[in-house]
């Protein structure tokens, strides 16, 4: 029954692309999440002893469902963990309780109050069985965001001083629907509304749309998503598109595949990119194919390179496009390194085959200094033809936004994030880079933001 109830949830875990923890299974969770410590800790304990096919580094982000599979083979295995590790088990079976339930373990397990005290079975009950699953996770995200930018880096089209932003109201609701063990419907409303006299992006009082939308299914190891997703390689230094749910520049159609062939994991894209504020006499939209590979080095050590070919679409608009280098093929190599529990680094070097500007790189470091707070500062040196402008998250017009850098950029950005509780956060940043050649000022971008989500 064990070995029924365990072939099921491995082959139940899907995999996705996506930032943060929400109710949407399919959304990735942050490396920063206590989850990661805690299943981290059980394994080095050899609470996981006789399984195979564990292979778990706190430093790869996962999504709910992948985190939950961890979860439940700790369950299964219960009977190897000490009071304090069966105490840690029940927090986790609480904190993945909707997903155990849809990969079919039943659990009446909450968050427990205190550790178990000593010869006690556990502060939780709970019994794993077979249960009818609740096919239809619901999961909503909401941002209020204020952002301003005082700098004299930025001109609008028509020669002005960008001087300020203002305030946006930002919704987005998560559907997802477990048709059977190996297959999952999805799908995202997205939007955002104008505040305070502003309107969105697209001049309308909002513009709301269905901006993801597909199948995930598993077959023999491998993950299949089909549909309008997010698409990411690497660190998002080659491609970046449909990730942030907020305002993503370009939407991805097409399939991800991912799977784990021995210690390396494997991503392959395949697909269209089309800008989602088309521009007039411009149609960004772009055919993309890559493939990003990446393993466990060492302890705590992560590296991996990305191989990715963007070409013009058939309608040959991206030939319009003001970046150059319209049909392309970049590399990148990235790599996350922990250096204990507190401090993060992440870097990655792209390079396209443009013949002239064609490589960038940044690096950054996290410094965690509780379960709540943190601190990342990066930086950024990005050349004019190294990425695309609107499919990378480094590009010129992804970061930090605004048409100053479509000709390269250079400079610091900063991130305090602080958790209030588990469905709670906020972020402060601030942007401090200049264009790349004849700097005349520097961008004093800076925006706050409050999230909310279930």
């Amino acid at each position: 029954m064990r070995k029924k109830l365990l072939k099921t949830l491995i082959l139940g875990s899907l995999l996705s692309l996506s930032t943060t923890v929400f109710a949407n299974p399919f959304e990735l969770v942050p490396t920063s999440n206590w989850t990661y410590d805690a299943i981290g800790n059980l394994v080095q304990a050899g609470v996981f002893e006789g399984y195979r096919d564990i292979n778990f580094s706190k430093d790869q982000t996962l999504t709910r469902y992948e985190l939950a599979t961890y979860v439940a083979k700790a369950m299964a295995n219960e009977k190897k963990a000490n009071v304090e590790q069966k105490a840690v088990i029940d927090k986790l079976s609480a904190e993945f309780k909707v997903e155990l339930n849809n990969l079919g373990v039943y659990t009446t397990a909450t968050t427990p109050s205190a550790v178990a005290p000593p010869n006690a079975v556990g502060s939780v009950s709970r019994t794993p069985s077979i249960a009818a699953p609740n096919p239809l996770t619901v999961g909503g995200n909401f941002k209020y965001e204020y952002r301003s930018n005082q700098d004299r880096a930025f001109h609008r089209s028509d020669g002005s001083t960008v001087t300020g932003y203002g305030n946006r109201f930002l919704v987005g609701i998560t559907l997802d629907w477990k048709a059977n063990d190996f297959t999952n419907v999805f799908g995202r409303v997205a939007g955002e509304v104008g505040q305070l006299g502003n309107t969105t992006h697209d001049s309308s009082p909002n513009d709301f749309k269905l901006d993801e939308f597909g199948v995930r299914t598993t077959f023999d190891g491998w993950q299949f998503s089909l549909g309008r997703q997010s698409a990411q390689l690497g660190l998002g230094g080659v491609l970046y598109s449909g990730v942030d749910w907020a305002s993503p520049l370009s939407y991805f159609d097409g399939i991800v595949i991912t799977n784990k062939l021995g210690e390396v994991n494997l991503k392959a894209v395949a697909g269209k990119t089309s800008y989602t504020y088309p521009q007039s006499g411009l149609d960004p939209t772009q055919r993309w194919f890559g493939v990003d590979l990446s393993q466990d080095i060492a302890k705590n050590v992560n590296f991996g390179v990305v191989y990715a070919s963007r070409k013009a679409a058939p309608n040959g608009g991206a030939a319009t496009l003001v970046n150059p280098n319209a049909g392309s093929n970049y590399w990148s190599a990235y790599t996350t390194i922990k250096s204990n529990d507190n401090l993060t680094w992440t870097g990655e070097y792209v390079r396209s085959n443009a013949a002239t500007e064609n490589d960038a790189y940044d690096f950054s470091a996290t410094y965690k200094f509780d379960q709540k707070n943190r601190v990342t500062v990066q930086y950024n040196h990005v050349k004019a033809n190294a990425t695309d402008l609107d499919n990378s998250l480094i590009g010129g017009e992804y970061f930090p936004n605004y048409s100053a850098f479509l000709n390269g950029y250079k400079g610091e950005y900063y991130n305090y994030h602080h958790d209030f509780n588990k469905v709670m956060s906020c972020n402060f940043d601030y942007y401090a880079l200049k264009p790349m050649y004849n700097a005349q000022g520097t961008d004093g971008e800076f925006d706050a933001n409050l999230r909310w989500h279930f």
